[in-house]
Protein backbone atom coordinates (compact mmCIF):
# COMPACT_ATOMS: atom_id res chain seq x y z
CA UNK A 1 0.00 0.00 0.00
CA UNK A 2 1.41 3.48 -0.83
CA UNK A 3 2.52 5.79 1.97
CA UNK A 4 -0.38 7.70 3.45
CA UNK A 5 -0.16 11.37 4.44
CA UNK A 6 0.33 12.08 8.13
CA UNK A 7 -2.91 11.85 10.06
CA UNK A 8 -2.30 15.11 11.91
CA UNK A 9 -3.26 17.29 8.92
CA UNK A 10 -7.03 17.20 9.34
CA UNK A 11 -7.87 20.79 10.29
CA UNK A 12 -10.02 21.16 7.16
CA UNK A 13 -12.44 18.54 8.54
CA UNK A 14 -14.85 20.13 11.02
CA UNK A 15 -15.18 18.73 14.52
CA UNK A 16 -18.44 16.76 14.65
CA UNK A 17 -20.51 18.57 17.26
CA UNK A 18 -23.85 16.87 16.71
CA UNK A 19 -25.26 19.63 14.49
CA UNK A 20 -22.95 19.39 11.49
CA UNK A 21 -23.09 15.70 10.64
CA UNK A 22 -23.75 16.17 6.91
CA UNK A 23 -20.73 18.41 6.36
CA UNK A 24 -18.55 16.33 8.69
CA UNK A 25 -19.44 13.04 6.99
CA UNK A 26 -18.81 14.43 3.50
CA UNK A 27 -15.44 15.88 4.47
CA UNK A 28 -14.41 12.77 6.40
CA UNK A 29 -15.49 10.47 3.57
CA UNK A 30 -13.48 12.49 1.04
CA UNK A 31 -10.43 12.50 3.33
CA UNK A 32 -10.59 8.76 3.90
CA UNK A 33 -11.05 8.15 0.17
CA UNK A 34 -8.06 10.35 -0.67
CA UNK A 35 -5.93 8.36 1.77
CA UNK A 36 -7.15 5.03 0.42
CA UNK A 37 -8.76 4.20 3.76
CA UNK A 38 -12.50 4.50 3.06
CA UNK A 39 -12.97 0.72 2.81
CA UNK A 40 -12.28 0.36 6.54
CA UNK A 41 -15.56 2.14 7.35
CA UNK A 42 -17.61 -0.18 5.16
CA UNK A 43 -16.03 -3.64 5.21
CA UNK A 44 -15.19 -6.32 7.72
CA UNK A 45 -11.77 -7.66 8.60
CA UNK A 46 -10.58 -9.61 5.57
CA UNK A 47 -10.03 -13.31 5.89
CA UNK A 48 -6.39 -13.92 5.08
CA UNK A 49 -3.98 -16.74 5.69
CA UNK A 50 -1.12 -14.23 5.56
CA UNK A 51 -0.50 -12.88 9.09
CA UNK A 52 1.43 -9.87 7.79
CA UNK A 53 -1.57 -8.74 5.71
CA UNK A 54 -3.84 -9.05 8.73
CA UNK A 55 -1.39 -7.04 10.86
CA UNK A 56 -1.23 -4.33 8.18
CA UNK A 57 -5.03 -4.27 7.90
CA UNK A 58 -5.39 -3.92 11.68
CA UNK A 59 -2.87 -1.07 11.77
CA UNK A 60 -4.68 0.78 8.99
CA UNK A 61 -8.03 0.16 10.70
CA UNK A 62 -6.74 1.74 13.92
CA UNK A 63 -5.39 4.70 11.92
CA UNK A 64 -8.91 5.28 10.59
CA UNK A 65 -10.36 5.04 14.11
CA UNK A 66 -7.77 7.58 15.29
CA UNK A 67 -8.53 9.91 12.39
CA UNK A 68 -12.27 9.80 13.03
CA UNK A 69 -11.88 10.26 16.80
CA UNK A 70 -9.59 13.25 16.22
CA UNK A 71 -12.49 15.09 14.55
CA UNK A 72 -15.19 14.37 17.16
CA UNK A 73 -16.19 16.68 20.00
CA UNK A 74 -15.25 15.28 23.40
CA UNK A 75 -18.89 14.80 24.45
CA UNK A 76 -19.57 12.79 21.29
CA UNK A 77 -16.53 10.62 21.92
CA UNK A 78 -17.86 9.85 25.40
CA UNK A 79 -21.29 8.93 24.02
CA UNK A 80 -20.04 6.89 21.03
CA UNK A 81 -16.87 5.06 22.00
CA UNK A 82 -17.05 1.64 23.61
CA UNK A 83 -15.02 -1.58 23.48
CA UNK A 84 -16.15 -2.35 19.94
CA UNK A 85 -16.00 1.10 18.34
CA UNK A 86 -12.52 1.84 19.66
CA UNK A 87 -11.21 -1.17 17.72
CA UNK A 88 -13.32 -1.06 14.54
CA UNK A 89 -13.58 1.79 12.06
CA UNK A 90 -16.66 0.13 10.56
CA UNK A 91 -18.42 -0.08 13.94
CA UNK A 92 -17.43 3.50 14.81
CA UNK A 93 -18.66 4.87 11.47
CA UNK A 94 -21.93 2.92 11.77
CA UNK A 95 -22.59 4.15 15.32
CA UNK A 96 -21.95 7.78 14.34
CA UNK A 97 -24.22 7.40 11.30
CA UNK A 98 -27.03 5.84 13.33
CA UNK A 99 -26.79 8.54 16.00
CA UNK A 100 -26.56 11.60 13.73
CA UNK A 101 -27.67 10.89 10.15
CA UNK A 102 -31.38 11.16 10.84
CA UNK A 103 -31.06 14.26 13.03
CA UNK A 104 -30.29 16.62 10.16
CA UNK A 105 -33.15 18.45 8.44
CA UNK A 106 -32.19 17.10 5.02
CA UNK A 107 -32.07 13.52 6.22
CA UNK A 108 -35.33 13.86 8.16
CA UNK A 109 -37.01 14.83 4.88
CA UNK A 110 -35.48 11.87 3.08
CA UNK A 111 -36.57 9.57 5.89
CA UNK A 112 -40.15 10.87 5.65
CA UNK A 113 -40.24 10.41 1.86
CA UNK A 114 -38.95 6.82 2.13
CA UNK A 115 -41.28 6.02 5.01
Amino acid sequence: MPEKPLLNNTSHIPILDGHNYTLWSIMMDVELSARGLREFCHSDTPLSSDPSKLIEWNQDNIEVVQLILSRLHQEIIISIVDRLTVKSAKALWAKITIKFAFQTVTNRGRTWVHW
